[in-house]
């Protein structure tokens, strides 16, 4: 099949979302040799995919075409276009597209595409049947967390999921919970959800296969024990439960430690800070903003545990890149979270500090508990690499190329399909 690769451009602070889907191409790339299929890649999908060598499984589309050049004229069709569709009286008419987007088709025909694949979510081709990617519908069950509501997002969610979802040809998501969701609020057919599990970042990987790193590597300031959560500062990352939790170590159970924050502001670092402050544990608490790759790599083998206590899942990455480097993980008991951590953690209640406390004292105190745990991490580690996914990928396309053998989806300029 002849399969068009769609995705939002992300940075490295915008953290899990840029891991996996920089991973996910990037394994494509390295296998290509291995396809029959042939992969089309927008100029503008994935900003990195310029660092690497395209092989002849693959093929950059250069399209040059831009929304200011047709703005104007958009502008002037717009009330046009309403006007003859309110006139119809018949609001099953498909709309009409755009002149950029008949242009945008009419590019794309000269590669003769089968189908798209989306490898981040909320991407769809408009022109193409769709694969489409589901990471989380969290902004369904947990609405009141601003990030997942505020300023027409939530609108926006359902903007593209309820059209698009129904439509697509198939929809990959994480886990077996994530399916009964994309079920219940979506209403897709089950036979058209594909579970596979979020790969193991390839740097965890790389990085577990060399020698332990020494303390010296530790970000400046970094000693003795502590908690680590690499997390961007988001209202459901549940920082603040963690501050309540080390307060509680300290005047409770005379723990001496730290706890160590990084990752990027989203509006949330100020407020939390304050509250450090008032908990009265701002000394024992790092703030170290976005760090180098190398500097994560040693806060996590040097940390007494990853405490990742996160309202939203359940595919999260940070209890993935700790399970290969050998720290432990105390994480959030949220629906689907035992699923995709598969016995490797410790569970606890993201509301309940007693929980939290409760799991790093049987980490200090129980004997060969640590032990067990980061030999389980690795295991389930070395099950989820960005191979393996990608495999599970060519797995999907090859069920459905026979389908396709029956008809070429853009096969000339007479082609009139609705977006």
């Amino acid at each position: 099949m002849r399969i068009l690769l769609t995705g939002k451009n992300l940075v490295p602070e915008q953290g899990g979302g840029y891991t996996v889907s920089q991973d996910v191409l990037q394994a494509l790339f390295r296998n290509a040799k291995n396809y029959t299929h042939e992969f089309f890649l927008l100029d503008s999908a994935f900003a990195t995919s310029r660092t690497v060598e395209l092989t002849r499984n693959f093929t950059r589309i250069e399209i040059h075409i831009t929304r200011s050049f047709f703005r104007r004229l958009i502008e002037r069709l717009n009330y046009e276009a309403r006007r003859r569709i309110k006139s119809k009286g018949n609001p099953s008419d498909p709309p009409l597209e755009t002149p950029y987007q008949q242009a945008f088709r009419r590019e794309l025909m000269k590669y003769h595409l089968d189908c798209a694949l989306s490898l981040t979510p909320l991407v769809s081709s408009h022109i193409l049947p769709t694969i489409s990617t589901v990471w989380d519908l969290e902004h369904r069950r947990k609405p009141y967390f601003p990030e997942l509501a505020a300023n027409g997002i939530w609108e926006r969610r359902e903007r593209y999921y309820q059209p698009f979802l129904p439509k697509a040809i198939a929809v990959i998501t994480g886990t077996q919970v994530g399916k009964s969701q994309l079920e219940r609020f979506y209403g897709l057919d089950p036979q058209a959800i594909k579970v596979i599990p979020f790969p193991t970042p390839s740097f965890a990987h790389e990085h577990a296969r060399r020698p332990e790193c020494s303390n010296d590597e530790l970000p400046a300031g970094i000693s003795g024990e502590y908690l680590f959560y690499p997390a961007q500062f988001w209202p459901h990352k549940n920082h603040i439960r963690l501050l309540q939790v080390l307060k509680c170590l300290h005047e409770r159970h005379n723990w001496k430690g730290s706890l160590v924050f990084c990752g990027s502001d989203k509006g949330n670092l100020g407020y939390v800070k304050e509250r450090a402050a008032d908990l009265g544990v701002l000394s024992r608490t790092h703030f170290l903003g976005f760090v180098k790759q190398s500097e994560l790599v040693a806060l996590y083998r040097n940390a007494l545990a990853l405490t990742f206590v996160s309202y939203l899942g359940p595919d999260n990455l940070p209890p993935l890149e700790a399970f290969a480097l050998g720290c432990p993980v105390i994480a959030s008991a949220i629906e689907g979270a035992e699923e995709g951590l598969d016995g490797a953690a410790l569970f606890a209640d993201p509301d309940s500090v007693s929980e939290i406390v409760a799991g790093v004292l049987r980490l200090k105190n129980e004997s060969g508990l640590r032990k067990s745990l980061i030999a389980a991490g690795r295991f389930r580690a070395s099950q989820s690499t960005p191979e393996i996914y990608v495999g599970r990928l060519m797995e999907l396309l090859d069920s459905l190329e026979l389908r396709f053998e029956c008809f070429r989806t853009l096969s000339g300029p007479s082609a009139t399909k609705p977006l």
